[in-house]
This record gives C-alpha cells, structure tokens and sequence, in this order.
C-alpha cells in the first residue's frame, strides 16, 4: 500500500486494485485493501477527508464511478453520509497497470479531532464543499455548473455551464472564496491548487487566469506565492468541463508541506535515464534539514501506448536514484505514483513530477 503518514494525515497516493474485472469489482478489491491498511493503524475509511479518483478515459462512465465508490464507502463506513470528504474525478488515457480502470488518491485524518465541514446546500451531493481540520481546509473539485435560476433549485432544465475556460475560473473561484468564508476562511488562505484542465486548454492561459482571479479575492502576496499543479487529461464529468480546481487552504498555525514541481527531459524520449534524471533534479531541490521527513511524489508521464507496461521499471528506477542522491535521510518515508496524463505542462519535456516533503 502505497502510503506516507505525517503527525495529522496519512496520505494514499494513487492505489489500484491489483484484480481486473468491472469497476465495482476493482473499486471493491481497492477498498478493501484500504481499508485494511488503515486498520493496522487503528482507523477506517470513515477517516476519509479527501479523496481523488482517476477512470481510464472511454472505459468507465464518470458519473457511473461516482455512484459506485460513494456506494460502496458508505457501505464499508457509514459514517462518510453524515460527515462526508471533499472530491474530486478526472478522466486520463490510461493507468499504471495495463487492466486497470480506476485509481485513488486520498487523505485520512489520524486522530479523532472533529472536522468542520460546509456542505453542499443547492445540488445533491455526496462530497462536502470544503472541510477543515487541524487547521488545513480541504476543498473539493469544483467546476462550473451553476443553478440558472436558484429559487428553482436543482433540476435537469435549471443547469449552465458557461463556455469560456475565463468565465468558468471566475465561477468556480467564486465556490471556493464562498466555501471558505462557510469556515470563517477566505482566499487569503489558499496554499495550493491543483487544475484538473482539459487538455484541449492551454495550460499557461489557465494559470494566469487561476492567478488572476486569486488576486481579486486576496493579496496579490498570496497570489503569486500559491503553489498551482496541473493535471491535463480528457475532463471530467461532464464534456463541457474545460477546468477542474480543488485544493488546500492553510490557517497560520497548520504545516506547510514544502512543494516541488519539475519537469524533466526531451519530449518523446521518456526513459529509465529520464526518469533518473527527474530525482536528481528533486533530490537537489529538497532540504530536510536532517529531520526525519515524508515524501510523496507523483510522476506524470505522457499517455504513450506503451505506458501500463513501463510504468513498474520507471517507479522503480526513480525511487532507487531518489534515495541514491539523497543518502541517509533520517526517517525518510517515501511514496512514489505515476499517472499517465493526456499532454505535460511543459511541451519539450519527457515528464513531470509534483513532490511534497512534510517535515515531522
């Protein structure tokens, strides 16, 4: 089980059933082995706070993979209907493992300190909008379906989705200053972003607007200090999806994770030597300051044909040269995914990685 713990969370960075069959096979067979994991640190899925779901693109229906993980968690917790985490689902070309349908990422509270939560009070949904605890409010992925008329309420004919990648930023920035103020926080806040974008958008674009749009809600200090990471995939739910953004806003008193995006190589020429080269390249950019540290990293490598089948060697190459350059790092746990994405950021690289180092 691919985990990292930290003196509030335990992080689960990007699980797949190790079974094929269906997606409520292989959802069941994840689960249960998450669920297992937790236990053996005296906790269950109800210490849910945050979860990310990742469906091979034309194999599985997004909305049917909602469905069918919040059935089957509140199944196996039934505390998570009442008290629920933030989410989010994205479509990519493929996973690690060549039978593969669905991945997840996800967050556990490890001591049993309450969180608040602001719900969803105008669609029906099995996701809080944002939660906090220990100081760190989760926020869930937010896109820009909007009411038309909200005194209506929630039906079939009272839904929008504006077309412009500018105008659904202003919406769903609009979710999250509101989702922060239901806890008595605001974009002031904000620590870290993630864009779920459609790869069709222009990455850049999206993160000017993204910067944009923090800065009409907060410092322009906080603004350019946000640490963005981008997704580019195939969307989500629905087509007219251009961005998806969830994230994590920090109160002064919580951890600060220290966060580290690159990218790495020659486009095309994605390789055991090119992966070698990305640790390197983190190695050198991360200072533990020989305290003992948690490190989660995720590789994003373009959705070549060939990736389920390269995904293990490259995993393995990478954690071994991480660990090769940073030597004897007191405590060092390490957590190491790749998810094979659309299109990179960087249009000349070989891969990307986002890191987060949580010193203890």
């Amino acid at each position: 089980m691919n985990l990292v713990q930290t003196q509030d969370l335990i992080f689960c960075n990007w699980h797949q059933a190790a079974v094929d069959g269906d997606l409520e096979q292989q959802l069941a067979a994840l689960l249960e082995t998450m669920a297992a994991a937790l236990a053996e640190r005296g906790l269950n899925l109800g210490a849910m706070l945050k979860h990310s779901i990742a469906i091979r693109n034309g194999a599985v229906d997004p909305l049917a993979a909602i469905q069918a993980f919040h059935r089957q968690c509140h199944a196996l917790a039934p505390g998570l209907v009442r008290e629920p985490s933030v989410g989010t689902i994205f479509r990519v070309p493929h996973l690690s493992r060549e039978g593969a349908l669905v991945a997840l990422e996800a967050v556990f509270a490890r001591h049993a300190t309450p969180a608040r939560r602001a719900l969803f009070d105008d669609l029906p949904m099995d996701v809080a909008r944002a939660l906090e605890y220990r100081g760190q409010v989760f926020l869930t992925g937010f896109e820009a379906l909007e009411l038309l008329a909200p005194e209506r309420g929630f039906s079939a004919d009272n839904l929008q989705v504006r077309p412009g990648l500018a105008e659904q930023v202003e919406v769903i920035l609009d979710k999250i200053q509101d989702s922060l103020r239901a806890l008595d926080a605001d974009c002031s806040d904000l620590a870290r972003l993630t864009l779920y974008l459609r790869a069709d958008q222009d990455p850049q674009h999206a993160r000017q607007l993204v910067t944009q749009a923090v800065r009409q809600r907060a410092d322009a200090r906080v603004a350019e200090a946000l640490q963005l990471c981008v997704l580019r995939g195939h969307g989500m739910v629905l087509e007219d999806f251009k961005i998806e953004i969830d994230g994590l806003a920090l109160r002064p008193q919580a951890p600060r994770p220290t966060w580290v995006s690159l990218a790495c190589g020659e486009a095309g020429s994605l390789s055991l030597a090119s992966v070698e080269q990305a640790a390197g390249a983190l190695a050198r950019r991360l200072d533990t300051g020989g305290q003992p540290a948690a490190l989660q990293v995720l590789l994003k490598c373009p959705g070549i044909e060939a990736g389920p089948l390269a995904s293990q060697p490259l995993l393995e190459a990478f954690s071994h040269q991480l660990q090769r350059e940073l030597g004897p790092v007191a405590a060092l746990q390490l957590s190491v995914a790749l998810l094979w994405v659309k299109a990179l950021e960087a249009p000349g690289a070989a891969l990307e990685l986002d890191a987060s180092l949580f010193i203890q």
